[in-house]
């Protein structure tokens, strides 16, 4: 049994409870809690369930997170934290305190957040000043009456333009019939002559462009001194938020600067240091609640406090947040916009895994080549390894594997981009041209592709979102043999690459169908084809509960742990770029690790 070190003495570590310790730390973006883990988050779980107090807040849902330590006394127990603040405070006993308190009232921050307050309220007081609307509603009122009048002036304008047009097409018809019939026609006195009638009527233009000159000369000279007076006031508004937007990123970049890390090796850095290496020298500034998650909380309290970590992991309590898949008690990845630089400085000089590998989950087997011919070369990918869709990159990754000694000098193009805990099809090819038709063909939706996959749970069409339109003709019941389009639009989580979120406003549209093979055990199998392509749009369309409801199994950043992930491309059909015929390719279930054969 492990104890909160906060609460009361841990358990001492002795050769079999050392023995049983995890050999590395894990790596706190992608790995599998340990039992120690586990337990821990239990108990902090039972410790909420008793604040009552906290019930509506913890309701809406909040990260926490467990740090599993050995103290200097070689005493073995855990440690907690929580993201952000809780009922308005950052520092509750039970949990860790936060690296830097920004809620203390005397401290720079608050007195430096009542400035930029107090900037606000001067801001918002001028813009909804009677003044300022009365002298927006004035020129408003001033320019629209002499807008009419120029308008009506314009109109007269036009009409006498046409009638003088017409007076000069009649004049010149009559040209050879002589002055006297020409001045008759045009219903003048026989005494004025064709040359003052077009004398008048030049007259006439004059005087009405005129007319409109003077009118909008009235205009500018009634409009400027208001227009003068509304510059001022919006001036003065806009020379506010100037001096607020300094005031604000010099606060923020305090408050960076209060933020200092250690790692394990005692060397200290604060947020700007650490974003500034991690972005190989350029000035980024991290952020808004870097530092705030409960990982850098946990692992600080630890250094500073001479504990050694042992094993560290961040769980959900509550609801999922709008757009996001998070399950009640699971374990998740530390968010990569905010934590990513940060825990890259903090677990240097600890033992860790290294980023993106498990020790224990997605063992990358070998490869077997599916198809080849002169343009094209199909892989079936083991699960583990990390496919790139780069020209650049190429196929670096599979060279090292060495799957085909005879490719070893050979210059290969990923098609498309499979999961690196996804098995199945991966598609290659010996040439550019080639590459760039069949990235054609995918981005036109030409490529026929079906996955398989397992689900945590049992399917039913009451638990499933609104994103299902299930097919016509298939009536009430059980879902097995059933299918049907499930369209739920995916943006990426920018604080959580690579995590995807549903985002019905801004996403991208993604489509997939799908078809309920069998319920079998508690799980559900499930035949995908996808119409979009989008970044885990099987995995999210599955897990979310606007979608089927039910992650797959093993999804590590949607669902929960398991031996695998269980997803696997089984075929891609599209057409030859070379031939034109229609090319098939097919990668059988791998039984053993899906428990059961799909097809």
């Amino acid at each position: 049994m492990i104890h909160n070190l906060l609460i009361h003495k841990g358990v001492a570590v002795t050769p079999q409870v050392r023995a049983s310790l995890p050999v590395r730390f894990n790596n706190p973006f992608s790995y599998i809690p340990c039992g120690l883990c586990r337990e821990a988050a239990g108990q902090v779980m039972e410790y909420l369930q008793g604040r009552t107090d906290w019930e509506a807040e913890l309701h809406g849902g909040k990260m926490f997170g467990v740090l599993v330590v050995e103290t200097q006394e070689g005493e073995l127990g855990y440690l907690a934290a929580f993201s952000g603040n809780l009922q308005g405070r950052n520092n509750w006993e039970f949990f860790v305190p936060p690296v830097y308190d920004l809620l203390l009232p005397d401290e720079f921050f608050k007195v430096g957040e009542r400035e930029i307050s107090a900037l606000n309220s001067r801001i918002a007081s001028a813009e909804s000043s009677g003044e300022l609307v009365a002298l927006k509603g004035e020129i408003v009122s001033v320019q629209g009456r002499f807008e009419e009048e120029i308008a009506r002036l314009k109109e007269i304008y036009a009409d006498g333009k046409k009638e003088r047009e017409r007076m000069r097409e009649e004049l010149e018809d009559e040209r050879a019939v002589g002055e006297a019939d020409a001045v008759a026609v045009a219903g003048v006195e026989s005494a004025v002559g064709k040359g003052e009638l077009l004398a008048r009527m030049v007259r006439e233009s004059q005087f009405q462009k005129a007319e409109i000159k003077r009118a909008e000369k009235r205009m500018r000279e009634a409009l400027d001194p208001l227009r003068g007076r509304l510059a001022g006031i919006l001036n003065e508004i806009e020379g506010m938020k100037e001096l607020r937007k300094v005031k604000s990123a010099a606060l923020q970049e305090e408050i960076f600067r209060h933020f200092v890390f250690f790692n394990a090796r005692g060397e200290k850095k604060d947020l700007l240091e650490i974003f500034k290496d991690y972005y190989s020298g350029e000035a980024v500034l991290p952020p808004g609640g870097a530092g705030e998650c409960a990982a850098p909380k946990l692992l600080q309290y630890a250094y500073i406090h001479g504990m050694r970590p042992v094993a560290m992991g961040e769980f959900w309590y509550g609801d999922s947040p709008k757009g996001e898949i998070r399950h009640h008690g699971e374990f998740y990845p530390s968010c990569k916009g905010k934590c990513a630089p940060i825990l890259g400085f903090m677990l240097q000089g600890l033992d860790a895994d290294e980023a993106g590998v498990h020790s224990s989950y997605g063992q990358a087997g070998s490869f077997e080549i599916l198809y080849s011919d002169e343009r094209i070369l199909a892989v079936n990918k083991p699960a583990g390894v990390l496919s790139q869709d780069s020209l650049s990159q190429g196929i670096d990754v599979f060279k090292l594997l060495s799957f085909s000694e005879n490719l070893s000098g050979e210059k290969l193009y990923v098609v498309h981009r499979l999961d690196m805990h996804t098995s199945g099809v991966l598609l290659l090819t010996r040439s550019e041209g080639v590459y760039k038709e069949l990235q054609r063909q995918f981005a036109a939706r030409e490529v026929e592709k079906v996955y398989y996959a397992v689900l945590e749970g049992e399917v039913t069409e009451s638990g499933c979102g609104s994103a299902i339109s299930w097919d016509a003709g298939a009536g009430p019941g059980s879902v097995v043999g059933r299918g049907g389009i499930i369209s739920l639009p995916l943006l990426p989580d920018y604080n959580n690459r690579p995590a995807q979120m549903v985002d019905l406003e801004r996403g991208k549209e993604a489509v997939t169908r799908f078809r309920i093979l069998k319920i079998e055990n508690g799980r559900t199998y499930v035949e995908f084809r996808p119409v979009t392509g989008r970044t885990h749009q099987l995995r999210v369309h599955s897990a979310h509960r606007y979608g089927l409801n039910a992650p797959i199994v093993g999804d590590l950043l949607y669902g929960t742990p398991a031996e695998r992930l269980m997803l696997h491309a089984y075929s891609v059909k599209f057409r030859h770029p070379v031939n034109g015929g229609l090319v098939e390719i097919v990668s059988p279930v791998p039984e053993r690790a899906f428990y059961s054969t799909l097809t």
